[in-house]
């Protein structure tokens, strides 16, 4: 008997603990977050989440009920209502929604958790001690439910209708037909599982095969900088593939029993040749140098250098963005007089992450500016510059010097040549140069919004180190050298050693499945377990 029921029956049992989970399905909601619920809150001060086997489970109101099962084979379908006062549960449902229209949740799971105040986390109390027991992990079995409908949504709460697993709408048991005598898996597929070298027709008989004589040695890899030319080849190391230009122009991947497995190209002129490009785009071309084929993974690699094009446009002021951004990326400028500062700065953008490095020395502004900032009442006696003019920067005014431009530290992610993007800083409401350059913008009318950027594009490339390779899969895939990334593959992967046929049986090698259970034995053997399910336990078997 367990530890908790052992509580339960005893003349005074500690206070059950009632625990929440709702865990959303990404294939439906767009997301698989997991909410962790408790009506309640632990015993610290300030109180908050309840600590449960590592899990914290927010204090929320919730109100569960029908979980009690009937004598009369009707499954349970309690219900759940769940605070929305500050309209949480309304945009969980709005993102689900978003992603599958009309959801609301359908199909969530929600876990009912039951457990003993004595078995939770020490964290819980002050002091960090349990003063009703030992913390364990002792729990009553869970209880596991689906989201079937929702029923109220309104701004106190939110209502749905849970149903076991199988009485939700639209599933039925069994999940796949069974049939007798017929095995449902895909012949060498996953669930069958059948990897081996031996061979059958549709009637058991044995196709006679034999390991094919391997592809001579060759060069498995393509570098950048090199060129396949017609009747040129990549063979894998273990010899089994081999990538050919051939004549008619196609480039084809065959296996050693000369299978095809790949071809890509138009064909119809001889000469041709596959090369990588420096924009890092694998290329097939035609003798009179049209592309016949290409991977399209032109210019994708690494950022190692950057230009700045523009500051972009705000809709209201189009002055005072470059003081604006080196101030928030540099600081105040009056602080360093005289100073060389370098500072480097981390921008995100579509997902991917971009460290720009920036240098420049404090220097006195001219004295029109130092009046018409004084005339605003701030004081800005000092700009950041760099002393050398940057491409296509434009201030807006002869006096001042060009500032700060950027160089590439770090960076994360695929980016293209030739990509333009915003770095972004916030403007904080202390920044002098917020309301636009005073000078070219008289009294500093207006405001532009609270943001700054600088229009960047890059401008290096580096693909010296891509490569296209013949793998022992049978996979021709071309990497990202500096980051070893695939950008493109053929797709087929086959890890099974070709073999050829001998001819006895059938005049081609036809490996096929007869769905039966002597189908198994030849090949799994007399006495080897089956693949699960293969054979569903209905109706008589035969052969």
């Amino acid at each position: 008997m367990s530890e908790l029921f052992q509580q339960l029956i005893g003349s005074s049992p500690n206070a059950i603990i009632e625990l929440y989970e709702l865990q959303l399905v990404a294939a439906v909601h767009g997301s698989a977050d997991i909410y962790r619920f408790h009506s309640g809150v632990n015993a610290k001060t300030p109180a908050g989440d309840i600590a449960w086997r590592g899990q914290l489970y927010m204090p929320f109101p919730i109100e569960a009920e029908g979980f009690e099962y009937s004598g009369n084979g009707q499954l349970p379908r309690p219900k759940v209502r769940v605070s929305n006062i500050l309209g949480s549960m309304s945009a969980i449902l709005v993102n689900a929604n978003v992603f599958t229209p009309g959801n609301d949740l359908a199909g969530a799971k929600f876990t009912r958790i039951r457990t003993l105040s004595r078995f939770l986390d020490a964290s819980n109390f002050t002091g960090g001690t349990n003063p009703f027991g030992t913390p364990g992990d002792s729990e009553m079995p869970r209880e596991v439910y689906y989201v079937d409908r929702k029923v109220t949504e309104n701004r106190d709460y939110v209502e749905w209708e849970l149903a076991a697993v199988f009485d939700l709408a639209g599933v039925r048991v069994p999940r796949r037909v069974a049939l007798p005598n017929a095995c449902p898996w895909i012949y060498r597929g996953p669930e069958c599982g059948y990897t081996g070298t031996n061979f059958f027709d549709a009637n058991d008989n044995a196709v006679a095969t034999q390991f094919a004589i391997n592809f001579p040695a060759g060069n498995e890899r393509l570098q950048a900088g090199q060129t396949l030319f017609t009747d040129q080849h990549l063979t894998s190391v273990n010899g089994w593939w081999r990538t050919t230009l051939q004549a008619d122009g196609n480039i084809v991947t065959r296996a050693k029993n000369n299978a095809l497995v790949f071809a890509a190209g138009t064909g119809g002129l001889s000469g041709q040749r596959l090369v990588i490009q420096t924009d890092g785009n694998l290329v097939l071309y035609r003798a009179n140098n049209t592309a016949a084929w290409s991977t399209g993974t032109d210019l994708v690699g690494t950022p190692t250098a950057v230009r700045h094009m523009d500051w972009r446009q705000e809709s209201t002021v189009n002055t005072g963005r470059a003081g604006a951004f080196f101030y928030e990326v540099l600081g105040n400028a009056n602080n360093y007089a005289g100073q060389s500062r370098t500072v480097t700065r981390q921008f995100t953008i579509d997902g991917r992450t971009i460290t720009l490095s920036y240098t420049a020395t404090s220097t006195a502004l001219p004295q029109n500016y130092v009046t018409a900032f004084a005339a605003l009442g701030r004081t800005v006696t000092h700009q950041w510059t760099q002393g050398a003019p940057v491409i296509n920067d434009d201030y807006g005014d002869p006096n001042l010097k060009p500032m700060a431009k950027a160089t590439v530290s770090t960076s994360t992610g695929m980016w293209k040549v030739g990509i333009y993007f915003n770095a972004i800083v916030s403007v904080g409401a202390t920044n002098p140069w917020r309301n636009g350059d005073p000078v070219v913008t008289p009294g500093g009318l207006g405001t532009f919004s609270a943001v700054a950027a600088v229009y960047y594009t890059r401008t290096a490339s580096g693909y010296s180190t891509n490569y296209l390779d013949q793998q022992n899969d049978g996979n021709l895939v071309y990497y990202h050298g500096g980051s070893n990334t695939p950008l493109w593959s053929s797709g087929y992967v086959n890890t099974v050693e070709p073999v050829v046929t001998t001819g006895a049986v059938i005049t081609a090698a036809q490996d096929v499945c007869g769905k039966r259970l002597t189908s198994c034995r030849k090949r799994f053997g007399e006495t080897a377990a089956l693949p699960f399910g293969g054979f569903p336990g209905v109706g008589g078997y035969y052969g």
